[in-house]
């Protein structure tokens, strides 16, 4: 079990380290208010996501474990999907 957990972490952190590290608009945004306001500013920005991240997480944790017994929804999500996907094909052809 342990060697399972540590596998699953080390596969996120090296999938999840290099996008977190790459230059994007959260980065500029942090280093904007760092510049204007200062280290402190600078830190709260980039402790948001940590605030804003964790609702969505649970409430989408609670939502999959609620319909992972509901095997007429999954057919009908897996069904508007593939229409979705079928759609997209014909529309590049």
């Amino acid at each position: 079990m342990t060697e399972s957990i540590w596998a699953v972490f080390i596969a996120g952190l090296l999938l999840g380290a290099p996008s977190g590290f790459s230059p994007g608009p959260m980065l500029v945004l942090i280093i904007s208010e760092t510049l204007r306001h200062g280290k402190r500013a600078g830190a709260k920005i980039a402790c948001i996501p940590l605030l804003t991240d964790i609702p969505i997480v649970l409430a989408s944790s609670i939502l999959f474990t609620q319909i992972k017994n509901m095997n007429i929804l999954i057919g009908c999500i897996s069904i508007v999907g593939s229409i979705f996907l079928l759609n997209l094909g014909i529309k590049s052809i």
